[in-house]
């Protein structure tokens, strides 16, 4: 559907890939993206499946090395666990953030980008749960880091 909006839009700017997330950095060239929306992920509640999270730090290590230099990371959730457990990771590797919103709604106006609504966005909001939104850059210690590092974080 997204897709077909894009096209009918004509945007030419915009990348929908439907593959397994371990492979993207064999669709995208370093340097190519500038910006990643992780909308409405699963978050993967326990402990055991922490590693499938899309803000895992093995995963950021791969969206950085597709990332423009001082590019952003973007993430919507209604979370509270994975919104927490992605703090962790922004304060763990010092990665500069450009902007924290708790309760997204609550805001009088919402910032450009951050009115598009997913289904799932919906949903939640239609049952009161708060919005959370974040939006970070990656940098060289996620680069840096080795796979077995990145493993053995929180």
């Amino acid at each position: 559907k997204g897709a077909l909006q894009a096209q009918e839009s004509g945007l030419s700017n915009v990348h929908f890939v439907r593959a397994q997330i371990d492979h993207i950095c064999h669709y995208f060239a370093p340097d190519e993206v500038g910006e990643t929306w992780i909308t409405f992920p699963d978050p993967y509640p326990r402990k055991s499946k922490k590693k499938k999270r899309l803000i895992h730090p093995v995963f950021l290590k791969r969206y950085a090395q597709i990332m423009k230099p001082g590019g952003l990371i973007h993430l919507k959730t209604d979370s509270n666990q994975l919104f927490s457990f992605t703090l962790n990771i922004i304060n763990t590797f010092g990665l500069p953030v450009t902007q924290i919103v708790t309760d997204l709604y609550r805001l009088k106006r919402l910032p450009q980008d951050l009115d598009i609504q997913t289904f799932y966005e919906k949903q939640h909001l239609n049952s009161g749960r708060a919005i959370k939104y974040v939006s970070f850059q990656l940098n060289s210690m996620i680069m840096h880091a080795s796979h077995a590092e990145l493993e053995h974080l929180p």
